[in-house]
C-alpha cells in the first residue's frame, strides 16, 4: 500500500514507523504491515495475505488460490458462497472485506498521524483485473474503514498521477513510459 497525503497542495510520501514508504498488505491479531510481515515466518497460519485478492470471490477458486500460494489460514464458506476467513482462535470469522478494512484503517491512521488532520476522503486503487463485483467488494471494505471513497482508480493511471503529481510540464512536449512489471505480491 504506497501511502501519500496532500494537504494545502503540498504533495508528500509518508513512511510507516518503519521508514518504508510501502507497507505490506498483512494483517494478523498482533501487528499489521511491516510488524505482520516479521511473522510470517513462525506464525505463516496467523498472518493473512492476499485478501485483498480473496474480496466477493467464490468459495471454491480462493480454495484453489490459497493452494496455490501455499497460505496455510483456513477459510469457510459463507452463507452467500463467497469466503469466510477462521483466524487463530479457531471461532471468529471475518470476511476479506472486513481484513482489508483493517490495512486500509492502517494507511489512514498513518496518513492522519503525518497530516494533523482527519482523514474523510480517498481515492482508492484497484488492480486492472478487477470486475464490478470486486470493486464493489473493495467500496464496502472502504466504507468499513470510516472512509468516503471519491473514485476508485485504475493502479497503472494512479502511478501515473503520481509521477506527474508535482512535474512542471509547460517547457515542451514528453514522453514518459509506464511500464507494468506484471502482478506480483508482498
Amino acid at each position: 500500500m504506497d501511502k501519500s497525503s496532500s494537504c494545502e497542495s503540498e504533495t508528500r510520501s509518508i513512511s510507516d514507523i518503519y521508514r518504508q514508504r510501502k507497507s505490506p498488505a498483512l494483517v494478523t491479531f498482533h501487528a499489521i504491515g511491516e510488524e505482520a510481515a516479521g511473522l510470517v515466518a513462525r506464525y505463516p497460519n496467523k498472518v493473512y495475505s492476499q485478501v485483498r485478492d480473496l474480496i466477493r470471490k467464490p468459495f471454491d477458486y480462493v480454495k484453489k488460490f490459497l493452494d496455490s500460494y501455499y497460505l496455510s489460514f483456513d477459510v469457510v464458506e459463507d452463507s452467500r458462497g463467497g469466503v469466510g476467513i477462521k483466524i487463530d482462535d479457531g471461532v471468529t470469522v471475518y470476511s476479506p472485506e472486513e481484513l482489508t478494512e483493517m490495512v486500509l484503517g492502517y494507511g489512514m491512521r498513518l496518513a492522519e498521524f503525518h497530516s494533523k488532520v482527519m482523514v474523510k476522503d480517498a481515492v482508492v486503487t484497484v488492480p486492472p483485473y478487477f470486475g464490478q463485483v470486486e470493486r464493489k467488494g473493495l467500496l464496502q471494505a472502504v466504507e468499513l474503514a470510516g472512509l468516503n471513497v471519491l473514485a476508485l482508480v485504475n493502479e497503472h493511471s494512479g502511478a501515473a498521477l503520481q509521477y506527474g503529481i508535482d512535474k512542471d510540464f509547460s517547457n515542451g512536449s514528453r514522453y514518459v513510459v509506464f511500464y507494468d512489471m506484471a502482478y506480483h505480491h508482498c
